[in-house]
């Protein structure tokens, strides 16, 4: 994120299962970039994410302890080289 309003996101999954179908493995990925706003929605602050492609998502954004949660899990906030 960044305090522009823009984004970029980069995301990876590997998968493997073994079972009585047999025995597979599956690998993703999702690189994206866009504009961020906090906004309150149904009494909780969310954050929106809405890609380039138009595509939009959204986290429930808290602060409990001095500390950033995005649904629940925590987050850090640092400084990063990828904004302007």
């Amino acid at each position: 994120l960044c305090s522009d309003g823009s984004f970029f996101h980069s995301a990876s999954t590997n998968d493997s299962w073994d079972g009585s179908g047999g025995f597979g493995y599956g690998q993703s990925r999702r690189r994206g970039a866009g504009t961020w706003q906090i906004r309150k929605v149904a009494g909780e602050v969310r954050i929106i994410f809405r890609y380039h492609d138009g595509s939009e998502e959204w986290a429930r954004l808290e602060e409990k302890n001095r500390k950033t949660l995005l649904n629940g899990v925590r987050y850090f906030v640092v400084e990063n080289d990828r904004c302007r």
